[in-house]
């Protein structure tokens, strides 16, 4: 649908942004409000997003960008009342001993919605026969239905978040908080640095590598199912005790799969030579299954990363869940919102894989301070521990 809008890259940049722009700002008043009505800020949320779905459907009938910016802000802000309660929920229910594992399981969750959207997506495209302005939008107004009754399900089922017993306990101690600072402005650094490159990745390769958007959509599809199934067990060694070790492993693979990206069409000719013997494989075909690698790759590192990142500010943060985890959406939501315009900017002015390359770079850099948060967070845990 872009192209009916805009031709440049920081346009589409700017819609990505917005999206992040309405949940940097309203997160932590989600936080805030999820504190005295948890179940009711996810159905705030859904109610948005619906809206929000609605307007999408309106900018590619109209083919209007500003149409596309407004109802992208208003799905940010609702994105922040629905992720945010949800995760609150989610991290007052279950005790810290098993939270990483909780968030393993929501995101194995979210990993299967994902798939299976994207699926009734591309029927709902395929059935308007050629027609994608109102394949398009069929599929928000699908889209806006779901999320009404998903939010309705969580209004109606959810007094167990509610009720939850971990939500009377006391503060945690302060400076287990102050630790937790220190990774989340490591990992709203490195949001930024992904930010960079997330919404011209698929741009690259529908230039580099091949123009059928539905053989770059299917890269995805091994990450999302290794996601799902992967999820709890990622969540079950951070709470054993492995989170340093999995946050830099994490880092590390996330880093190197981004910078691989650019070299995926030589790549490509390589592995074509050294599969011909056995078995015929085109470069195209061979550069869409480097590219499937590299996504799974990220997939499973983000999906770490996540499950750490959230079992660390419900932990910092019991009994006042909402305010750890609206401060975290927060501040991750304002590293993405200039992430893409800086991307944008790089694209326009250098080259498609300059955005790439230094995301590569820059996502080493921020190891040593998942590192050093990590292990001060620990430590603080211990002590704290002890004092108990």
């Amino acid at each position: 649908m872009y192209p009916s809008m805009t031709n440049r890259a920081t346009d589409v940049a700017l819609v990505l942004a917005m999206m992040t722009a309405g949940m940097a700002l309203f997160a932590h008043i989600a936080g805030r409000f999820s504190q005295i009505a948890l179940t009711k800020t996810v159905f705030c949320g859904s109610i948005l997003r619906a809206t929000a779905n609605l307007g999408l459907a309106m900018a590619v009938l109209l083919s209007s960008l500003a149409w596309l910016i407004v109802s992208s802000f208003l799905w940010g802000i609702g994105g922040a009342f629905y992720t945010v309660g949800l995760e609150s929920g989610i991290s007052e229910m279950v005790v810290r001993l098993n939270r990483a594992e909780a968030f393993g399981r929501l995101q194995s969750v979210n990993s299967i919605g994902s798939m299976i959207g994207a699926f009734i997506a591309f029927f709902i495209l395929a059935s308007a026969r050629g027609d994608l302005v109102w394949g398009a939008v069929y599929m928000f107004i699908f889209f806006a239905g779901s999320s009404i009754i998903g939010g309705g399900i969580v209004l109606f089922r959810g007094t167990e978040m509610e009720s939850s017993p971990h939500r009377e306990r006391p503060n945690r101690p302060v400076q287990l908080r102050h630790s937790a600072y220190v990774l989340v402005l490591a990992f709203a650094i490195s949001a930024f640095i992904i930010a960079l490159v997330t919404p011209f990745v698929e741009l690259y390769i529908i230039a580099t590598v091949s123009s059928d958007v539905v053989l770059v959509a299917l890269t995805y599809l091994p990450g999302a199912i290794l996601g799902a199934i992967l999820g709890p067990r990622l969540g079950r060694i951070s709470d054993r005790g492995g989170k340093i070790r999995l946050l830099v492993a994490a880092s590390v693979i996330g880093s190197v799969s981004v910078i691989l990206i650019v070299a995926v069409p030589y790549m490509a000719v390589l592995l074509s030579d050294i599969l011909s013997p056995i078995i015929e494989v085109s470069v195209m075909e061979a550069a869409l299954l480097l590219i499937a690698v590299l996504f799974t790759n990220s997939a499973i590192a983000s999906t770490a990363i996540f499950v750490i990142m959230l079992s660390v500010m419900g932990t910092a943060y019991e009994g006042e869940a909402g305010q750890g985890v609206g401060m975290y959406e927060s501040s991750l939501a304002v590293a993405r919102v200039t992430g893409p315009i800086a991307g944008g900017i790089m694209w326009d002015v250098s080259s498609p894989a300059t955005p790439i390359l230094v995301v590569g770079v820059l996502g080493l850099i921020v190891i040593p301070f998942y590192y050093l948060g990590i292990q001060q967070y620990d430590r603080d845990l211990q002590n704290m521990d002890l004092d108990d």
